[in-house]
């Protein structure tokens, strides 16, 4: 049965009213106030089951808070109970219209960021909320990351029927991002219909009381498909330590005004050495397996993790990576500074760079599918028949077609490669002039699959790099552009 995940921006309340809604033409309607109840509805009747998250702006609740520490960092999370309870209590005579309770309909609340000033409903107090629509982004997709990860959701709908421009924006944006998220984690899969992904806009027709008198509208879904390139996320074009220390260390930007409060919460202090240590080390991985696959040297995948200098229990452990990095970033973006200012309230919550952080994610993604298809080709022998049998279809399937002419001819001629002997005492002459020009050794490296003749020999029917070469071949195929 298929998981999915409706996602509707919650306004106030009271300007909602019931609204027979139809869907996509169908002869039945689904009367409500909320239109993804009825989506919902509908979803049910074909056999699939999910949930509707309600996006909560922080502006619905604003001014509810107990004000009495106002100079204080927490979590926004505990303030969105104020507000979930109204809504559980608006929607209960539209469940029951649907023929539906709370004891069968899967609700859960998002709240989310704001971006303005709002006066409180309760005192002449101004409320300054400060935030960006990186951050609002971010959250939208952690929590649709969290979705797809831990209740294998995989059909997610934004319902911009309601919402404001930034909100429906972020819900757009979480779309794409889930979409190429999915589609990197599974890139070198086989495809079947299970590995499939679907992403769709929820929209209705506009409801305008003295114009409807039908008090009827239709609701329409349009398909939201993103291309998913096999290409590094990440800008980083030589592996240095300190430049993607500083590139990680950069997805948090803190509030100007206050960076102590918040880079001195444990949690933060966790997320970056998180960034120092993990994520670093899979990055380097993420990039060696790719150029591996990208400049054609199928040997790589056969070798011992620890000849790669990678940490085998960290490949395997890359989807749990993932998720203890999205648990804290969800916390860590609920993290807030509110400061009192005259009659005024200014609240600043954590921000961060988005495009940093969904490519983050993207690398990651990638690294779960290299680091499946190394694991999976290192079970194997490397044999020439293996290489043949392995690698054409991921390069057909990466477009990558270039490759697959290139190891055919260089697979062709097979005797050409030396047999390993038991020990070599002495390099003949050609290895040594190839030695002294160490850029053309490279090159021909690279273009002949790998399988120089000078690097590569041949023992029982198997392939291998020369031990005494190995550790200059994998700097090679780490940075191909030095």
């Amino acid at each position: 049965m298929d998981n999915f995940a409706i996602y509707q921006i919650m306004g106030s309340l009271g300007h909602y009213r019931s609204i027979n809604y139809v869907i996509e033409d169908a002869l039945r309607s689904f009367k409500t106030r909320f239109s993804s109840l009825a989506v919902y509805k509908h979803l049910l009747t074909k056999n699939k089951m999910g949930q509707i998250v309600f996006v909560i702006p922080h502006s619905l609740f604003v001014g509810k808070e107990d004000l009495s520490d106002a100079e204080r960092v927490e979590e926004l999370e505990a303030d969105v109970k104020i507000i979930e309870k109204q809504i559980v209590e608006t929607i209960q005579e539209d469940l029951k219209e649907l023929d539906m309770n709370f004891r069968n309909c899967d609700i859960s609340f998002l709240p989310i960021h704001s971006i303005g000033v709002y006066k409180s409903n309760s005192s002449s107090i101004n409320f300054h909320l400060r935030s960006n629509l990186g951050t609002i982004e971010s959250i939208v997709f952690l929590d649709m990351l969290n979705k797809l990860l831990s209740y294998d959701v995989r059909e997610f709908y934004a319902d911009i029927s309601t919402g404001l421009n930034i909100y429906t924006s972020a819900l757009l944006e979480g779309l794409r991002s889930i979409n190429v998220f999915y589609k990197l984690m599974n890139m070198l899969q086989r495809e079947n219909k299970r590995n499939e992904i679907i992403t769709k806009i929820v929209y209705s027709e506009p409801i305008i009381p003295y114009q409807n008198k039908s008090n009827l509208s239709h609701i329409y879904f349009e398909n939201i498909d993103v291309k998913a390139f096999f290409s590094l996320p990440l800008p980083i074009e030589r592996q240095n330590d300190a430049d993607i220390t500083k590139l990680f260390r950069s997805l948090m930007a803190i509030n100007k005004e206050s960076p102590e409060k918040i880079s001195s919460e444990p949690l933060y202090k966790a997320l970056r050495n998180e960034c120092d240590i993990q994520l670093k080390k899979l990055h380097k991985a993420c990039v060696l397996l790719f150029n591996g696959i990208k400049y054609n040297t199928p040997l790589l995948f056969f070798q011992d993790p620890s000849k790669l200098k990678i940490n085998k229990n960290l490949l395997s452990n890359t989807k749990e990576t993932i998720n203890q990095l999205k648990d804290c970033l969800r916390r860590i973006l609920f993290l807030r500074i509110m400061e009192k200012n005259n009659d005024s309230i200014i609240i600043k919550y954590n921000q961060t760079k988005y495009e940093l952080l969904k490519n983050i994610f993207f690398t990651l993604a990638l690294l779960n599918t290299l680091s499946d298809f190394y694991q999976q080709t290192r079970q194997k022998d490397p044999t020439i028949s293996n290489i043949r049998e392995i690698f054409p279809p991921i390069y057909e399937k990466l477009k990558l077609s270039l490759n697959t002419r290139f190891l055919e001819r260089d697979l062709r001629n097979p005797e050409e490669l030396k047999e390993c002997s038991a020990k070599e005492e002495h390099k003949n002459q050609q290895e040594k002039e190839e030695d002294k020009k160490r850029s053309d050794l490279k090159r021909n490296f690279f273009a002949h699959s790998g399988l120089l003749n000078n690097v590569t020999c041949l023992k029982n029917d198997k392939l291998f790099w020369r031990e005494e070469k190995l550790d200059e071949i994998i700097n090679w195929i780490r940075n191909p552009n030095d």
